[in-house]
């Protein structure tokens, strides 16, 4: 999604991976999620949120680009969101990406 970029220069914004998870007993940390942004004016600010769950989920680098998300997931039991991440470029236009993110603690763990 993008708002405010001029005609020709379109602000993009992708996440990569998608979707991260990490599973087992007591804390938990995921893999990164890189956001990568074209088009649009350099620099580039970055701003990660929760666009639904995420209860639970700390969002370790909310101004980054380059983002982990941790938690303590209860007793057999799982914490999910899905983070949006806001690009803004120098002239005020914006684009969207999201990831889902899921920590688990697996029965028996």
């Amino acid at each position: 999604m993008m708002r405010g970029a001029a005609a020709g220069s379109r602000l993009r914004a992708s996440a990569a991976p998608s979707s991260v998870s990490a599973n087992g007993n007591g804390a938990l940390t995921t893999s990164a999620v890189v956001v990568s942004a074209t088009g649009g004016a350099a620099p580039y600010t970055y701003a990660w949120t929760w666009q639904s769950g995420g209860t639970g989920i700390t969002i370790t680098s909310a101004s980054a680009a380059s983002t982990t998300f941790s938690g303590d997931a209860p007793d057999e039991n799982e914490f999910t969101g899905v983070a949006l991440c806001t690009v803004t470029d120098a002239v005020g236009a914006t684009a969207t990406t999201t990831a889902s993110v899921t920590l688990t603690d697996p029965p028996g763990v």
